[in-house]
């Protein structure tokens, strides 16, 4: 018995792990969603707010772990202040920074209310620019890109 209830235990959490964004996520990412980069960057400039753009597949577990991640953070309450996308599957490679062909994933990109990427943000791995596997790490970018972004809308004229 013991048994058993171990095992639908694990398949209960290999099933949340599982599921995506969830739905209170879901309701702050752009529709129609767009098919490239130079497409959310016409968004983000529209709206006048930062962007973040999350490019995940199905079958990637560290995926999973951060949309988990993501689904149980404070950031999901927070969302709205930023244009959201998710790109899930082979439309990510239409979703890259200029001329990367970065293949791996999560990636996660940053976008300032004038459309230009955000570059003060670090990945945990500098090898791999875009990948943030964890929440925390995703919204302390989010933190200092709203800052920063901010800082630039009350800026004094000179």
């Amino acid at each position: 018995m013991q048994l058993l209830l171990y095992t639908l235990l694990l398949a209960l959490v290999a099933l949340s792990l599982g599921e995506g964004f969830n739905a209170q996520f879901m309701m702050q990412v752009l529709k129609p969603k767009p098919s490239s980069m130079a497409e959310v960057q016409k968004a983000v400039i529209a709206k006048g707010k930062p962007g973040v753009v999350f490019v995940t597949q199905s079958w990637c577990g560290a995926c999973d772990f951060l949309k988990s991640n993501l689904n149980e953070s404070s950031l999901k309450d927070r969302m709205n202040e930023f244009v959201v996308v998710a790109i899930e599957g082979d439309d990510g490679v239409n979703f890259q920074k200029g001329d990367n062909k970065d293949e791996y994933v999560p990636r996660v990109y940053f976008l300032n209310a004038d459309g230009t990427f955000y570059d003060k943000g670090s990945a945990p791995n500098p090898d791999y620019e875009f990948f943030f596997p964890a929440a925390h790490s995703v919204m302390q970018v989010l933190d200092q890109l709203k800052e920063d972004n901010d800082s630039k809308a009350v800026a004094p004229e000179l």
